[in-house]
């Protein structure tokens, strides 16, 4: 019962993402993604939360994708893997058992990213990803990161000359103003 009732909340939820706050969505994304220098852009991932924009021509085709947060929408992680059809494609996030829609392209595995590794909590560092999945640091590696708050650890201790990471997109959780 409680089930259906979730599905029918996330129906909602998508119609007035999708209907009603679309055109608020394209003009905040326009605004907070400027073009100072002229660089191509390509959007991935379904209208509303849930879209990023990447530089195009910047990303090579044979690449890495560690997704960092999934939830209930892989739409980012599918339009990534239709744009770059080489990638492999890594997905973590401990607050669910599965991938929401199977896709046997995405690697998935039940675990948070932060600062330090912990077993109890499922938390792994981003060198514990490369190392765990036998990436190679020489690698072109694209982050996607929505994992509320948690990212803030990761930035403490990642170390970019270690890996070649030309592109990260991520949704800042707890940011203050002042």
């Amino acid at each position: 019962m409680k089930s259906k009732y979730r599905e029918a909340a996330r129906t909602m939820v998508y119609f007035f993402h999708e209907k009603l706050f679309y055109n608020h969505y394209r003009r905040v994304t326009e605004l907070l993604v400027p073009n100072l220098f002229k660089i191509d852009k390509i959007k991935l991932g379904r209208e509303g939360d849930g879209t990023y924009i990447l530089p195009d021509r910047i990303i090579d085709n044979n690449n890495v994708l560690i997704a960092l947060g999934i939830a209930d929408d892989t739409s980012f992680e599918e339009d990534y893997i239709d744009t770059y059809p080489n990638t492999t494609v890594f997905a973590f996030d401990p607050s669910i058992s599965q991938l929401p829609k199977e896709n046997d392209k995405i690697i998935f595995q039940s675990k948070g990213v932060a600062g330090r590794n912990s077993k109890e909590k499922k938390l792994i560092t981003f060198d514990t990803i490369i190392h765990e999945n036998k990436i190679e640091k020489s690698k072109q590696i694209v982050i996607k990161m929505d994992i509320e708050g948690w990212e803030w650890g990761i930035f403490d201790r990642l170390n970019f000359d270690d890996y070649n990471i030309p592109v990260i997109v991520i949704e800042f959780h707890m940011m203050t103003m002042n």
